[in-house]
């Protein structure tokens, strides 16, 4: 038998106790010991915790983490001093499978064990605890989560800020503002090579407290946009998804982050204004719309980008025109943002059958590539049909490809 301890032995005892009671009960009169059969029809009706005890101590680490997983799927609370031992095997496997067992189980017993471990254990394992402890409901868990915001450890500080923000624990907000404002504090000192694992934490908190959804977090939020040293790189792509995420994060508070973000489209940042913009698209403040127009003149791509994103969405008659001017300044670029948004083909149909624009090939082109996709819309494909009779060659070569493969692609997926 595998030693795994006093508490081991015991149950190992009590097995044989009950493999002995049992056997007695199956003797018949005039026998002194069990025969095969007696033996097999014990072990059928043996007590499946008994099974699973037995069954820990196999050598094979496997049937070991097979039993421990039974014993959590079995729900039987004498399970729960053996998994607590188990807690401080050899093997870190064998402890971390206990400690995901406990969670399941959800024992107040377990409580203070895993504490332990948060606290005080130096095997690299602390990090699988705040998890385990968000699964219970108990005032030490809050109190032991919150301390762990400050540990040492970085990749503790991540997982106990998850776990704080899945918990939705309102008194963990300063100690996941104080992650950010820390991680902050490296500025222009940032080496990413070496200090790539900074970034865990700190998204970990931001994300904790969009799910917590305290006002006295919007302001760091905010100032998070400024903290481009996080990013991998400096293209325009990273700054953008970077703006995108925190935006993302700020919107579920809802109107009240609304004062804050319309203070932020004055801010000198380029992070600061299109990230605010994109915050306000997702709560749909259209209020702004005069606001956002101004932005289609800015020297920076990402925010008129984001803005005519914005003016696209809102639907606004005043946002269409300004819309249209933007097309005929820069149809390069504006015409293929506009296609991918719902608003933005409303705009570029209003576009062409106004008249403004002499020559449409483009408008058509960028349908094209966006119907070929499969992609379909009834309005869009009576506008290319009318098209197929323009007087300019472009417009009827691109009107038929966009046709041509709509077609084609449904074709395809209906042989699949």
């Amino acid at each position: 038998m595998r030693d795994f301890g006093k508490t081991e032995l015991l149950f190992e005892l009590d097995l044989r106790t009950e493999y002995t009671r049992k056997c007695m009960s199956l003797r018949t009169p005039g026998k002194h010991e069990c025969t095969s059969k007696d033996i097999r029809a014990m072990s059928i009706n043996l007590d499946p915790f008994m099974t699973q005890i037995q069954a820990l101590s196999q050598p094979e680490r496997k049937a070991q983490k097979a039993a421990i997983k039974a014993l959590s799927e079995l729900a039987d609370q004498r399970a729960i001093p053996t998994l607590i031992h188990l807690l401080d095997a050899t093997e870190v496997p064998i402890r971390i499978e206990a400690m995901k067992a406990l969670g399941k189980l959800k024992d107040p017993r377990a409580i203070e064990p895993l504490i332990r471990i948060l606290q005080t254990d130096s095997s690299g394992i602390a990090f699988c605890v705040p998890a385990v402890l968000a699964r219970f409901s108990d005032p030490r868990v809050t109190s032991a989560l919150i301390q762990a915001l400050n540990s040492p450890d970085r990749v503790v500080r991540q997982y106990a800020a998850q776990a704080c923000g899945r918990m939705r624990e309102p008194r963990a907000v300063p100690g996941l503002i104080a992650i950010i404002e820390e991680m902050s504090d490296f500025g222009s000192s940032f080496d990413p090579q070496r200090d790539s694992g900074l970034r865990n934490p700190y998204w970990a908190a931001m994300d904790a407290l969009g799910k917590i959804k305290d006002p006295q977090a919007i302001p760091v939020l905010i100032q998070a946009f400024d903290d481009g040293f996080f990013l991998w790189g400096t293209s325009p792509r990273n700054y953008e998804t970077h703006c995108g995420a925190i935006a993302r994060k700020l919107a579920p508070f809802g109107n009240a982050a609304i004062p804050f973000l319309l203070e932020a489209l004055m801010n000198e940042s380029v992070l600061v204004r299109c990230g605010a913009i994109m915050a306000l698209k997702y709560l749909k403040y259209w209020k702004i719309v005069p606001t956002v127009v101004t932005m289609l003149q800015d020297n920076e791509n990402l925010i008129v980008d984001e803005a005519v994103d914005f003016l696209a969405q809102s639907g606004d008659p005043e946002a269409t025109l300004a819309l249209f001017e933007r097309i005929d300044k820069t149809p390069n670029r504006v015409v293929p943002l506009l296609v991918d948004v719902q608003g933005g083909r409303v705009a570029l149909l209003e576009y062409i059958l106004s008249g403004r624009a002499r020559d449409n090939a483009l408008v058509y082109t960028a349908f094209a590539n966006w119907m070929v996709m499969g992609r379909k819309d009834d309005k869009i494909a009576s506008m290319l049909t009318a098209g197929l009779t323009s007087e300019i060659e472009s417009v009827r070569h691109n009107a038929a490809l966009a046709l041509t493969g709509s077609q084609a692609t449904k074709q395809l997926r209906s042989h699949r």
